[in-house]
């Protein structure tokens, strides 16, 4: 503002002219004298614009200390307004929200240390429930005319300065600073107005800055939930995909496990009981007819196409047993073919418990293959009357054993299994050499302990599901 908007000056005299220059000095510099003592005086106006400046500076970063909570606020406002009084004692009084906020109704500010434990009744208390209860500015300097009714106590200081915080009446809170050399003028006044409302704004600001920090916390949070549930939830929904995929493979599988059952049962019953009541009529009719006649040959032919097909019939029974229980169902099977034999020998049966199960289905099926061939040949051409199967596994390497009492030769049964050239002209032999060719084993006659031959073969062990396929249009096993 200049000069003009705030006095109306008029060109003094002559003689009054340095009147009118110390009026400009006064206004510019807010110096009233311009007498010898004008420069100590504006040293001093400097000092005090120079320390409120500095205040000023100190109590902006204690408006910003929102971030810390009411109570950092309060306590760095308290120490401002103690550093710009130099003072060693400043007091905060709060009611409502905001005293729950700070922790305590009466904050206290001494030699550099926070404490919530005031002193009721002394200088300090007194002159901040005074300015509350009046709304405005209250200064107490001890053995004054205004200091009667307060009681100074102990006090250390001489004089207080108390100032409400807020415009309203009651004041919504107070503080009070301790002037240790009992001056203040209006700016010192000014300034501690200016900081006493504006705690109260920067106490609500770090309210509400706290309280957004929980919100975006809990947001962050139920974001963090949502996201969790979120992947749970895709995760069920796989595993109920997998679940449906997995059962309605199980469901398959099982229709399918029901239709291979009733197609083994027919077989069964079926096919493989009549082609072994036509092998044994063959045979029947083969004994009542002399060797050299040509009719003989014929039976015999018939015979091995007989047992051919029964073998068939059997490999095929015992496949779909395994596609729908297993390589369990090896031993079912085995002692199946031991009572179709009943009849012609009598079998005994020593399996290992548990290795049908440690068999992979192509081990079994080749398994059943190369016993029911040997079972067969002691039972039709060893003229024996008992046999005895054996099947065990040792260091993981599968033994099967067919010994018979018989009268057949281990080094003739070898020449046929293995002949110089070409394949044995026994087709059951040819399907024993087959077979264990596929499962990687080997298989040859050996004199039996007793009198009679014994079919060994011994292959590894392996655990892989491989089950044995046909070649297309032979009828015939890979």
């Amino acid at each position: 503002m200049l000069p003009s908007e705030q006095h109306s000056f008029r060109r003094e005299p002559h003689g009054e002219e340095p009147r009118g220059q110390e009026r400009w000095i006064e206004y510019l510099t807010g110096v009233r004298t311009a007498k010898p003592s004008y420069y100590s005086a504006f040293r001093r106006r400097e000092a005090d614009l120079s320390r409120t400046i500095a205040s000023l500076r100190d109590i902006s970063v204690a408006l910003c200390a929102t971030t810390g909570g009411a109570e950092a606020v309060a306590q760095a406002v308290l120490a401002a307004a103690a550093n710009h009084f130099g003072s060693d004692e400043a007091m905060m009084c709060l009611f409502g929200e905001r005293a729950q906020w700070v922790g305590s109704t009466w904050l206290a500010w001494r030699w550099g240390t926070v404490s919530k434990e005031v002193q009721a009744g002394v200088p300090a208390t007194a002159v901040a429930q005074r300015a509350m209860a009046s709304g405005s500015v209250v200064f107490w300097e001890a053995g004054s005319a205004t200091s009667k009714d307060i009681d100074p106590l102990s006090s250390d200081a001489a004089c207080y300065l108390g100032v409400p915080m807020g415009s309203s009446r009651p004041a919504e809170g107070a503080m009070v600073v301790a002037v240790a050399d009992g001056s203040a003028d209006g700016t010192d006044i000014a300034v501690m107005g200016v900081l006493a409302n504006q705690a109260l704004v920067a106490l609500d600001n770090a309210r509400l800055f706290q309280q957004a920090q929980r919100e975006r916390n809990a947001a962050e949070a139920g974001r963090e939930a949502a996201r969790e549930m979120s992947r749970r939830l895709r995760r069920r929904n796989l595993e109920l995909s997998r679940a449906r995929a997995e059962l309605s493979k199980a469901e398959e599988e099982r229709i399918l496990a029901e239709e291979r059952h009733r197609l083994a049962a027919e077989l069964h019953d079926s096919v493989a009981q009549h082609l072994a009541g036509i092998s044994l009529a063959v045979q029947w009719c083969m004994r009542t007819l002399p060797e050299d006649s040509p009719v003989h040959d014929r039976l015999w032919e018939a015979n091995e196409m007989a047992k051919t097909a029964l073998s068939r019939a059997r490999g095929t029974i015992f496949e779909l047993s395994c596609l729908s229980q297993g390589a369990e169902g090896l031993e079912e099977e085995l002692a199946e073919v031991a009572t179709v034999l009943a009849h012609h020998l009598e079998v005994s049966l020593h399996l290992e418990p548990g290795l049908a199960r440690r068999l992979s289905a192509g081990q079994a099926h080749g398994l059943f293959h190369v016993a029911q061939e040997g079972l067969f040949n002691a039972a039709f051409h060893s003229a024996g009357s008992h046999a005895t199967m054996s099947l065990r596994a040792i260091r993981r390497v599968v033994e099967l054993r067919v010994q018979d009492d018989g009268c057949g030769k281990a080094e003739e049964l070898n020449a046929l299994l293995w002949p110089d050239s070409g394949l044995p002209r026994h087709r059951g032999l040819g399907s024993i050499r087959n077979w264990s060719a596929r499962l990687g084993g080997e298989v040859r006659y050996e004199a039996g302990a007793e009198g009679g031959v014994a079919l060994a073969l011994k292959f590894p062990l392996r655990t892989e599901n491989t089950t044995p396929t046909r070649k297309a249009g032979s009828g015939e096993d890979e």
